[in-house]
């Protein structure tokens, strides 16, 4: 009975934080102010001695005690969001501890550090003289803000009168072993889904990949004895894929009525025999006058 009663405790305890953080926010922890952190230090406390807990009382007085610090955290953090006064004095203000070149001790001492540890902060921020610096704060958060003076910062593009374009955020194409299809076509991608209508490349396929390029297999055109039958479906799957805006190829062209054939239906770019069997590179480039640029 007791390893049940713990085991509840524990379970119950892990919720209730994950609840409450939350509730709270997503805050790293170089990002909390310091009743933040007190809150977070004091609620985590509270969790541990719950998952201890022998009575029922006690984790029910458990539960009610972190969810009063955890809504509390909650509406000093909206207050502190619609007020300065109250920012202040919760999270404090920005010490300006360098300015121009000109270190303000008093506001060092306020910070509670010494020159070492200001100097190995800009050491850190890739400023080892002082001169270089136009202004170095101290943040609500306890981290060392700096702005580099104009005459030491690089020059860029700006100063040199290019207008640079922007470029776009970076998109994940490939997340646990699965393709992010609108990522890749935001990102310049075709999706080509080939051989279409064998193995794997069929209309379930279709309705989950967000495909570009349809590649419908040669089978299609080979003659069989349900030939007509065939060719009803290769007509239905070029209207169906004209629909969907997507550009249709045929595998296995290889006369003059088949390109006629597929003209009719809707496809308008082929594949096969009757335009060139595979042949070298060098012959590709002669044929169709590829012109290498440098």
């Amino acid at each position: 009975m007791l390893i049940i009663k713990t085991v509840c405790a524990a379970a119950a305890s892990m919720i209730v934080m994950f609840l409450l953080t939350k509730l709270m926010g997503n805050k790293q922890i170089s990002q909390l102010n310091m009743f933040d952190y007190i809150n977070g230090i004091t609620i985590g406390s509270i969790a541990a001695e719950m998952a201890l807990s022998e009575s029922w009382e006690m984790i029910w007085m458990s539960v009610i005690a972190m969810a009063i610090y955890g809504v509390t955290g909650f509406f000093i953090s909206l207050a502190t969001m619609n007020s300065m006064s109250a920012r202040k004095f919760f999270s404090g203000e920005p010490l300006v501890l360098i300015e121009n070149g000109t270190i303000y001790r008093e506001n060092v001492k306020k910070a509670r550090l010494d020159l070492d540890d200001l100097l190995v902060a800009a050491r850190c921020a890739g400023f080892f003289s002082v001169e270089d610096i136009a202004t170095a704060v101290m943040e609500s958060n306890g981290r060392v803000s700096f702005r580099q003076t104009e005459s030491s910062r690089p020059v860029n593009l700006k100063d040199l009168g290019q207008q640079p374009q922007e470029k776009p955020a970076p998109l994940n194409l490939i997340m646990d072993g699965v393709m992010m299809e609108k990522n890749m076509q935001e990102a310049g991608f075709k999706i080509l889904m080939d051989d279409f209508g064998s193995g794997y490349s069929s209309l379930n396929m279709l309705k989950d990949i967000c495909s570009d390029v349809l590649k419908i297999d040669r089978e299609f055109l080979r003659e069989t004895e349900n030939a007509v039958r065939s060719r009803d479906i290769l007509e239905e799957i070029i209207r169906l894929s004209n629909r969907m805006n997507m550009t249709v190829i045929t595998e296995g062209v290889e006369t003059r009525e088949q390109v006629d054939m597929l003209t009719d239906m809707g496809c308008r770019v082929f594949q096969g025999y009757y335009f060139s069997k595979p042949i070298p590179i060098h012959e590709f480039e002669d044929k169709y006058n590829v012109v290498q640029v440098n």
